[in-house]
């Protein structure tokens, strides 16, 4: 699912939660398993933003970026491209995907909550977050 999607839902999750109408978008994720699929980019996306996100805000590193300037004259036709570098943190360079990855974090964590409410979901899915996060925790320490 893209994000503007679960965003969507998450909206009308809200509003039929709000409301107390039927909560269609709840049964249509029970029905198609895709629970577990939202617990499992949960976990991915907390995992990137404590094991990636610190080193990326980290002010030791540093990276050089190639800055270009297209200018143009109204005589010319062709496009001059002078070209700088400048050096930068990573997170200097990338502020709008993190916070659009922070932000598609949220988005999963308010449709989780709205879910959650429900007691029939919050028992099948003590098992489902338990298992997803050992499998996170050995991709983890495989990778160190």
């Amino acid at each position: 699912m893209t994000k503007t999607v679960l965003e969507k839902l998450n909206l009308l999750a809200h509003s039929h939660a709000q409301n107390k109408t039927d909560e269609f978008v709840l049964e249509a994720f029970l029905t198609f398993d895709k629970l577990t699929t939202l617990i499992t980019n949960l976990i991915a996306l907390e995992t990137w933003r404590d094991s990636v996100l610190p080193q990326l805000n980290d002010p030791t590193q540093k990276m050089t970026v190639l800055n270009s300037r297209i200018s143009s004259k109204k005589t010319q036709k062709s496009k001059i491209s002078s070209k700088s570098k400048i050096t930068t943190t990573p997170s200097e360079n990338n502020t709008m995907r993190i916070y659009f990855t922070l932000y598609h974090e949220v988005t999963l964590i308010s449709l989780l909550e709205v879910f959650m409410f429900h007691s029939h979901v919050t028992t099948g899915m003590s098992e489902t977050v338990q298992i997803e996060g050992e499998r996170n925790q050995r991709c983890i320490e495989a990778g160190n």
